[in-house]
Order: structure tokens, then sequence, then C-alpha cells
């Protein structure tokens, strides 16, 4: 039988008996060819149709993939096995496949040099070099994967072969290999402290004093960082002569190679945020007890289910396992169940701190990271950019690390609140799991979830093991309370007699607000909600609010905010979450509309306004009359009242474009997730925004001016009203007109079309005289302001991070637009006509680049303190009730779920503040 040979280093290349293949049919035949040899085990035709055709209806996609089993059939008969559920590579032996015998040689830790030698002789460079399938991002994301994984595999495999070496006494072969570590990746500042040590070692002082002065060069031209403190000193002790050879002149051992100092301000975050802000905090009200759970592998999608005996155990040598053991045993991507206050979010972070520890200790194990779910239907990304995203805006990290993390599988990812995606989204959010665990199988993944929304799924999660909490049992909770205090014997013996009681107990939380509670109440019966209502009293008798907020008003906020973020499916409040629909009633909204939109308008009118006095001033026949009747009634020169003129009818213009801005967002929020309209639609909304400008040149301008000035008017208003405003409302809802930016960045793409808008609108300029000087204005502006864009803030990491970062966004583009025209005609043009375009252009950019939003933001503040009293120092006043919400980063987080719904559900304006009834 002939012999088929995959080279997947470098340059892919097959061979049958030494011969090139060829006669592929496309790029994804020779990429299913090299994906069936990468992953050898049988692959459903489902899996591989969706990898390669995810994008296109089931039935194209497997018409396809039947298509390219036909050309790999054709190609290399003999070699597959394929039936028609099924698709795997046989017959191949591993050392026939440069990936497959890579990785055996490198495997074993005991592996001979000989070994290690003949693995790196393999690795020609990285996996599928140069290969590429266009417009196929899953696809991307799994060679990117891939290359990796094995790239940390031969970087792992080149330090031991550096010990190898070393430790045999040959440090010039050390040094050789040194070099190739280096080449994979030349920032690694511990390598080259490895290499100076090496030169050192073989008496080559001035080469490795060169190699010092190069990493200094390319950290600074590269990352602009100066040099570590160790390769500084280090440098100094080669230069002096006080590094010795032999015993105290040893390489980096791989512990020390691999610390990365970023994942470690991660871990640090984590634990700050996580483990100290929401775990140690809890502790004095989390019951100190044992949870039991059971391992159910029918709850997820579990490769090796349909084994007689699963390969997951509970117990080992008749040992229960531990949460940590329990992880590993389901290899590193477990779910956790129970109810609502069962515990699952203190065993994550219980399993969270495990894990920091050993991060710790062992620089090469994946660094925990917590991330709630429930922002996830905010963008409903694919799971690796959602996560890239989040560990931007929650925990700071560069995108690009971020990235890099998951690709190397760096990271533990602990998902809380699958059950606090929004229901509708919950679907979705499991099939995006299950596609990221198919990109990404070797990342650690827990996801915590209540167990009825995993039950009510078709879908299952694709996880190693599913671990339900069980609830606590009466005699757990009698032998606590029995430790506790010897004043709960009345309440031990009630829990034998009321049924009621014993349900209570089985949630952790309620069993320790019980007997806290329990103890002043001469053995009175309370239910669940009587039961919160008295802790929440208990809390605010023994910490009263220091805030000028009045303990009265204090309840109804948080009733007011526990229910906002139970409609909005938030977990954790930021004051950048909040939007328009967090208002009252159909009447707020108007007034939130209104106000926001006529006093945007009223500045962009002003901007206007003032441009018509700068370009008349040279070229007072395009004056129009109808701005100078409108001004009349004032004791100003005449272009003064015709400028007043212009704005006072810019305004009452913009008045009609917000009434049609309030018609359209009421029509979006009939939608349940107010989700964008059609593109007919949008052109109906431009429409009518063209209309009420085609309206102000007939009816208003014409019987005043001529017909080329009142076009002229009319067309600006089109540009800077239909465009300008109708666009910019088609993208918005309630749910989503404020947007706080994390900062600013650059789009060559929306450089281009800011540059086509410009051009256009210089030409209408051109009407007032010089068509280069009106140009030269707009273009540079347009540019700027199409090329500049806002990146989106989620979360913050401090209270008020977004809205500051917006206010800053906004001078930045007030200075930068202010600037143009600054440059452009500060030397050629007149000191007033300088002057107002530099100040127009800087208003408009201000706008552009966050004073919206900024304006957007404080008139909704302002409505929210007129209708609910909410305070305008709310950091102040949420950091006071450290008792009932805890503070995450910049959000905040009620103590308990269970104390959320309590107050969502809670009617703290009636007399008996009791809650309101769940079917009202």
């Amino acid at each position: 039988m002939s012999t088929l040979t995959l080279k997947l280093f470098g340059s892919p290349e097959i061979f049958i008996d030494g011969e090139p293949v060829t006669g592929f049919h496309s790029a994804k035949s020779r990429l299913l060819l090299y994906y069936l040899a990468t992953i050898r085990r049988s692959h459903s035709r489902a899996s591989l149709a969706g990898f390669l055709w995810g994008d296109l209806p089931d039935k194209n996609a497997s018409n396809n993939l039947r298509k390219s089993l036909t050309n790999l059939r054709k190609l290399v008969n003999g070699y597959l096995s394929i039936d028609r559920e099924s698709v795997a590579l046989a017959s191949v032996d591993p050392s026939q496949i440069d990936v497959q015998e890579f990785e055996t040689l490198a495997d074993t830790s005991s592996a001979a040099v000989s070994d290690l030698e003949k693995a790196a002789a393999l690795y020609k460079g990285d996996f599928l070099e140069g290969f590429y399938v266009r417009d196929a991002p899953e696809i991307e994301n799994w060679i990117l994967g891939e290359r990796a994984r094995l790239k940390e595999i031969f970087r792992s495999l080149l330090l031991r072969l550096i010990q190898a070496h070393h430790a045999a006494g040959d440090p010039a072969s050390a040094l050789e290999v040194a070099r190739r570590l280096l080449a994979l990746d030349p920032l690694q500042e511990n390598v080259h402290r490895l290499l100076m040590k090496l030169h050192a070692e073989l008496g080559q002082r001035s080469q490795a004093l060169a190699q010092y002065k190069a990493c200094v060069t390319l950290l600074s031209a590269e990352l602009d960082l100066p040099p570590e403190p160790e390769t500084t000193a280090l440098y100094t002790q080669i230069y002096t002569g006080a590094f010795l050879s032999s015993s105290t002149a040893s390489p980096l051992s791989e512990k020390e190679d691999n610390r990365d100092d970023a994942r470690d301000l991660l871990g640090d975050k984590v634990r700050r945020f996580w483990i100290d802000g929401v775990l140690h905090q809890a502790s004095h009200l989390a019951a100190p007890l044992h949870l039991e759970w059971t391992i159910d592998l029918s709850l997820v999608d579990h490769p090796w289910a349909d084994l007689p005996s699963p390969p997951l155990s509970q117990t080992s040598g008749g040992q229960r396992l531990g949460l940590l053991d329990t992880f590993y045993a389901a290899d590193r991507a477990l779910l956790i169940l129970g109810t609502a206050g069962a515990g699952k979010t203190i065993s994550l972070l219980n399993l969270a701190d495990k894990l920091l520890q050993q991060a710790a200790a062992d620089p090469l194990q994946p660094t925990p990271v917590v991330l709630p779910l429930s922002s996830w239907s905010n963008s409903k990304a694919p799971l690796d950019q959602w996560i890239v995203a989040q560990l931007t805006v929650r925990y700071q990290i560069p995108a690009r690390l971020g990235q890099r993390w998951l690709l190397e599988n760096k990271l533990v990812l602990m998902l809380d609140g699958l059950d606090e995606v929004q229901r509708r989204d919950q679907a979705d959010c499991i099939r995006a799991i299950n596609r990221f665990r198919d990109l990404h199988g070797l990342t650690g993944l827990v996801v915590c979830c209540r167990k009825g929304v995993i039950s009510a799924q078709e879908t299952k999660l694709r996880l190693g093991s599913a671990l339900e909490l069980h609830p606590l049992t009466l005699s757990q909770a009698k032998a606590y309370l029995s430790q506790t205090t010897p004043q709960l014997h009345t309440l031990q013996q009630a829990l034998s007699q009321h049924a009621w009681l014993q349900e209570m107990i089985q949630s952790p939380l309620l069993l320790n607000l019980l007997a806290v509670s329990w103890q002043d109440q001469n053995g009175t019966m309370m239910t669940q909600d009587e039961l919160l209502q008295r802790f929440v009293d208990d809390a605010f008798t023994q910490q009263p609010t220091q805030n000028p907020v009045q303990t009265a008003q204090v309840k109804p906020l948080l009733q007011w905010l526990a229910g906002r973020m139970r409609e909005h499916n938030l977990t954790v409040y930021y004051f950048e979450t909040m939007q328009p629909s967090w208002l009252n009633d159909r009447r707020s909204r108007f007034i939130y509309l209104f106000l926001t939109r006529l006093l945007i308008a009223g500045l962009l009118g002003v901007g206007m306004a003032l441009l018509y006095r700068a370009g008349t001033l040279d070229q007072p026949q395009f004056r129009l009359e109808l701005f100078a009747i409108a001004g009349s009634w004032l004791p100003l020169d005449s272009l003064w009242q015709e400028t007043i003129g212009f704005m006072i009818l810019a305004q009452m213009h913009w008045i009609f474009a917000t009434l049609i801005d309030f018609w359209w967002f009421e029509r979006r929020r009939q939608h349940v997730d107010e989700s964008l309209f059609s593109r007919k639609q949008a052109l109906l909304l431009i429409l009518l925004h063209a209309a009420v400008s085609l309206g102000y040149i007939v009816l208003v301008a014409l019987p005043f001016d001529s017909a080329v000035i009142s076009f002229f008017a009319g067309t600006l208003h089109v540009y800077f009203l239909t465009v300008a405003l109708g666009y910019w409302s088609y993208s918005q809802s309630y749910r989503t007109d404020i947007r706080p930016s994390a900062s600013l960045g650059w789009s060559w793409r929306g450089a281009g079309v800011g540059g086509i808008f410009g051009l256009t609108l210089g030409l209408i300029f051109t009407a007032f005289g010089n068509p280069v000087e009106y140009i030269l204005l707009v273009i540079p502006a347009a540019v700027i302001t199409g090329g500049l864009r806002r990146i989106g803030l989620e979360q913050s990491y401090r209270p008020n991070q977004g809205i500051y970062a917006t206010a800053r966004n906004a001078l930045i583009g007030g200075v930068t637009q202010g600037a143009v025209p600054l440059l452009l005609f500060g030397w050629t043009s007149t000191a007033e006509f300088t002057l107002i375009t530099s100040l127009v252009a800087a208003g408009i950019g201000s706008l552009l680049f966050g004073g919206a939003t900024l304006i957007k933001h404080g008139i909704l503040r302002l409505l929210l303190y007129l209708e609910r009293g909410l305070p305008f120092y709310l950091a102040d006043f949420l950091d006071d009730l450290s008792y009932l919400i805890r503070r995450i980063g910049g959000g905040y987080i009620f103590f308990h779920q269970l104390l959320q719904d309590y107050f969502a559900s809670s009617d703290f304006s009636s007399p008996a503040n009791s809650p309101k009834n769940a079917d009202e």
C-alpha cells in the first residue's frame, strides 16, 4: 500500500510515496485533510460541515462537505474512513504526520536529548504557515489556536533542551538552542538574560554586553519600555566581572522563565475584586458548611457519556473528591448547578481561589478570571471576542494580550450567571459556549447556572461534567445550628415541626439569615420575605446611613435600582449602564428626548448660524432675507440679526425633528428587544427627516428669498439633519441611546467615507465664494471625524470611569477639530473668520466624540433625580450601603441575588412595606 505523508509545520505539504499530492478543488478541501490529520479521532459530518461552512444553511454546508469528501477520496483513497454519520483519517501512522510525531517525542518529561533534538528538527515553521481560508474567522481561530499551542510546546521543548545541554556541560549547544528560542519571540526579555548568561559562561563578555544593548534597543523601539531591573543587574555583574561562571551562573529555570507579570496583575485583580471583595466579605453570612453535590453527566453533552462506565466519578478510592479535584476530573470543563441561594457563585469563587493559589505557586498554571455572563446579551458576539472585550473593560487587559492568552490556553474562564442572560438569548449563549469549546477545547472553563434553566434547554453545554449542589438537609442544618449558639434550640425544634422552615433552610444564605434573626424573635414564624425584611431592617438599624439621603428614602431607591437591574438583566450595576429606558413613563422619556435633542440641536444651530455669519461677511449677496426678518426685533446690527434669526429658525426646525425622533423611539420600544428595524424602515426615517428639510425650503425660505439661495439653505439642512440625526437615531433605542466611550481609535475606512462626505459638503459651501478655501476647510475636518472612532465601554474599573473617559474624548475631539481651521487659515484669512470656524469645528468635534453623550447622561441623571430622588453623588450613596451592596471595580452588586429579588419585588411606597404579589 502507498504511504501518505503530511508535513504541516511551515508551508503545508502532502505526499504519497514521496510525490506531491495536487488536485484539491478548494482550500477547504485541503483544510479538511489537515484537520483530520491534526485531531485524530472520528468527527461527525454535522460538526465538520458546521466548522467549515458555518455561515451557510445546513443543507448547503452538507452538500459542500460531500463534494470535498468526494475530492479527497480521489486523492487519498484508502486513508479515509467515511460512513453516513462520521469521517476519520485512518491507516496513517503518527510518524507519517510531522505534528503527531512532534507531539509524541515532546510529550514525556523524561525524553532523551536525541528525542528532543529530533522533535525540534521537525518544527520547520509555524503550523500551516502561509495557509489561509478567506472569510472564515472560525477556521482562522482554530489555526491560530493550534499554532499557539504547538509553539508553546516547542518553546517548552527548547527550554528543556537548553537545560539538558547545560547540565551535560555543553553551553555552546545550549547557546545555539537559546538563539532559536529567542527567534520565536524577540521580546522575551528573560531569554535575552539567558543568552547573556550563556555568553558569559563561554567567556564571550563582549557578546553578552552586546546582547544587553540589543535587548534595550528592541524594548525601547517596540514597547517603549526600559529593561527589567534583573536584566540591568545582570549586565552590571557581567560588565564588572562579578558574574561567576560554572556554579553561580546558571540559566533561568523553566519556572522563572515563564513568569508572566501581566497575568500576575490579572490574578491580583481577580483576587481583589472577587475573592476579597465578594467571597471573603460574604463569609460572615455564608454557612461554614461542606456542601454536598453529585455528578450528573446527563446534564451536559459529554463526549464519553455513551460508555458503560463514564470516566468521571464523584469519589476516588472511596474518598469524596474535593472541588478542585472534581474540576480536573471533568477535564477542566465544569458546569455548577443549583437553586437560588444554593451556593453556586460561592462555590465558583472558592474554586477560583484555589486556582489562584496554584497559579501563584506555579507560573505555568493558567490564571482564573471571573466574568459575569449577563452582559453577553448586549453584544451576542462570538464568545472569544466577548471574552477579550470583557478582559479589556473589566480588567484593563489589552485586547492583543487577551487574544494571545486565549490562544495559548493561559486562562481558566469562570463564567457566572448563565441563568442571568436574557431568556430569549440563553439558547444562543449555550451555542456560543459550545462553539468556543470547539475552537478552544484546552482552555479551562467553569459555568454557573440554575438547574431549571439548563433542564429547559434543548441544546446541552459541551462540558466535561455537571456538578449539582444539593440543598441543605435537615441534619446538616441542625448540626450547624448546634455549633453556633445554644439560644437556637427553639429553632431546631421548630425545624422538626414545620415543613416551610425545612424548605427555607435548604439555602445556606437563608439558614444564616434565619439563625441571625431568630434569636430576637422568641420563636416567631417568618416567611422568606419576612426573614429578608428582618435582615434589611437590622442592617439599617446597626449601620444607619451617613448620607444626606435619609434612610426612609433608601429603601424605595434600592427597590427602584433592583427592579431596573432585573428588567435590564444586570448582575452588576454601573452608572454608565443607565439609559432612558430606566425612566418610569412615556412622559419622562419624551422630556428626555426633547431636552437632549433640543440642546444638541441648539448647539449645532449656533454653529451653523456662526458659519453663516463668517461666510457672508465677504459675500453679502448670499445673505437671506428670511433670517433678517426672524431677527429684526433685536437691537443689533443687521448681520447679527440674521445670525440669531438663523438660530431661531434652526431650533424650530429641530423641534419637528425631535417629534419624529420620539415617534421612532416609541416604535422601537414596542419591539421586545428593541432590535434594529429593516433597511426599508431606516429609509422611511431618513425620508421623514428629508421631508422636514424640503418643507423648510418650499414653505419657509422660498417666499422670502431666491430659489438658489433657498435650495442652498435647504441642502445644508438635509446634510446636517437627515444624515446627522436621521442615521444616528436609526441605530439607537431607549436602551442604547447613551454610549460612553473608553478611548478613541482610528479607522482608515471611516476616514475615507468622511473624506467623500467632506468633499460633497465642501462643494456645497463653495456657493459662498472661494471653492479651494472651503474644500480645504471641510475635507480635513470630515476625514478626522470619520477616521476617529469611539471605542465603547461596557463596564468600568472605577465609578464614573466611562463618564470621565467620555469627557476626555470630547476634549480631544474638540481640540483636534478646532485645530484644523486654525492651522489652515490662521495666516491667510481674517481673524473673525478663523476664530468662528475654529470654535464651531471644536464644538462639533466635542459633540461627536463625547459631548452629546455627556449631555444625554446629565439630563438623564437630572430627570432621575426629579422623578426618583436619585442622588447626584451616587457613588458616595452606594458606598454608604456596603452592608447591602458591594462594589466590584467600578460597579455595584447586591449582597446576594435573593436580596436583589427581594428589593425588586417589594413596594416600599406602601405603609406595609411588604413584597408585592409575584403574579401582579
